[in-house]
C-alpha cells in the first residue's frame, strides 16, 4: 500500500514544509506554525508519488528529474503521477514506474525553477 505523504511551498519564507511540520484541518486545509506559534496556511501543497528515484530520494509533485541533459517536473495527470518535459517539437510525458529506475530528482520547481525552463 502506497505511503500518504505532502510537504508544501512557503512562498513568504520561500522554504519547504516537509510532511512532519505539517497539520491538517478539514475546513482550513494545510497549515503549519511558525516560530511564534501563529498557524499560516499553504496553496501550494505537493503529495509523495509513492516512488523514489534511482538514489532511493521520494518523489514528489512538483519535483524536477533529470537523466543527463533530459528534465522534466512531476505532475498529476489524469489519474497518474507524470513526469512531463518540454522539447523543440513540444511537450512529452513518461509514467513514472520506468522513470524512477534512471532519473534522479535534482530540484523542484519552486526552489530551483530555472532548472526546468
Amino acid at each position: 500500500m502506497r505511503e500518504i505523504k505532502f510537504r508544501a511551498w512557503d512562498e513568504k519564507g520561500k522554504q519547504m514544509i516537509e510532511n512532519e511540520e505539517l497539520m491538517f484541518s478539514g475546513a482550513d486545509g494545510f497549515y503549519a506554525m511558525d516560530e511564534n506559534g501563529i498557524d499560516f496556511p499553504f496553496d501550494k501543497i505537493m503529495q509523495y508519488t509513492g516512488l523514489k528515484d534511482k538514489n532511493g530520494k521520494e518523489i514528489y509533485e512538483g519535483d524536477i528529474l533529470a537523466q543527463g541533459e533530459m528534465k522534466a517536473e512531476v505532475v498529476y495527470e489524469e489519474r497518474s503521477f507524470e513526469a512531463c518535459c518540454q522539447s523543440d517539437d513540444g511537450t512529452g510525458s513518461w509514467n513514472l514506474l520506468g522513470t524512477r529506475k534512471w532519473a534522479e530528482v535534482i530540484g523542484n520547481v519552486f526552489e530551483n525553477p530555472n532548472l526546468i525552463k
